[in-house]
C-alpha cells in the first residue's frame, strides 16, 4: 500500500509540474528614483528619509535635495510596494510628483497587453510607451499597447523566454494595475 501512495504522490508532482508555465512571470524591482516636491532643508530630508527606510523592502535611501530626487534602493530577493512607497512620502508631508523605475522581469502579452508580472508579491506593471500614453482601457477604447520601438524587443523576449530590463515612469491607470511608461528597453543577457 505505501508504494502505491508514493506513485500517486510522484505522479501529482509530476502533473503540476507540467501544467506550470515553461517560463515563470517576475519582476524585479532594481532601482527606483522618486521626484518630491516640498524638500527644502536636511531636517526634512532626514524626516523622509526615515520613512522610506522603515518601508519592508527598502535597503537605503539616499536623498538630493537640491534636485528633489530621492534614490531607494531595494533589498534583494525581497519585494517592494509601491503604496507602502506613496504613503511613507504623504506620512512624512511631502508630495511624491513621479515614480521612476529599474525592473528586471519576464513579460507576457495578455488581453491585447504587455503584461510585467511578479510572482512574488503579485505586482503587476502594464506597459506602454509615450504614443499610447493617452490611450485608456475600457470597454469601448483600444487596449494599452505597444508602439514599433518596443514591441520587437517584447515580442522577442517573449518568444526566447528571455527576461527584459525596463526603465520608466508609474503611471496610474483607473481600476487597472500600474503601468510603466516604457523610457528604454533592453533585453537581459543569459
Amino acid at each position: 500500500m505505501k508504494g502505491k501512495g508514493q506513485g500517486v504522490m510522484a505522479l501529482a508532482v509530476v502533473l503540476w509540474w507540467a501544467a506550470a508555465p515553461a517560463q515563470p512571470l517576475y519582476a524585479e524591482i532594481q532601482q527606483m528614483e522618486l521626484a518630491v516636491d516640498g524638500l527644502s532643508c536636511p531636517f526634512c530630508s532626514l524626516g523622509l528619509e526615515k520613512k522610506l527606510t522603515r518601508v519592508e523592502g527598502v535597503a537605503a535611501v539616499t536623498i538630493h535635495m537640491k534636485q528633489g530626487l530621492t534614490d531607494v534602493q531595494p533589498k534583494p530577493d525581497q519585494p517592494l510596494n509601491l503604496a507602502d512607497i506613496r504613503r511613507a512620502v504623504k506620512e512624512a508631508g511631502f508630495t511624491l510628483r513621479d515614480i521612476r523605475l529599474t525592473v528586471n522581469g519576464a513579460v507576457a502579452h495578455e488581453d491585447g497587453a504587455w503584461v510585467l508580472e511578479s510572482s512574488g508579491d503579485g505586482t503587476r506593471f502594464l506597459l506602454f510607451d509615450a504614443e499610447h500614453a493617452q490611450t485608456e482601457r475600457s470597454s469601448g477604447a483600444a487596449p494599452i499597447s505597444v508602439g514599433n520601438e518596443f514591441l520587437r524587443t517584447l515580442e522577442d523576449a517573449a518568444q526566447r523566454g528571455t527576461h527584459v530590463v525596463v526603465t520608466g515612469r508609474v503611471h496610474e491607470h483607473a481600476g487597472l494595475p500600474a503601468g510603466l511608461l516604457i523610457e528604454r528597453i533592453e533585453l537581459q543577457q543569459p
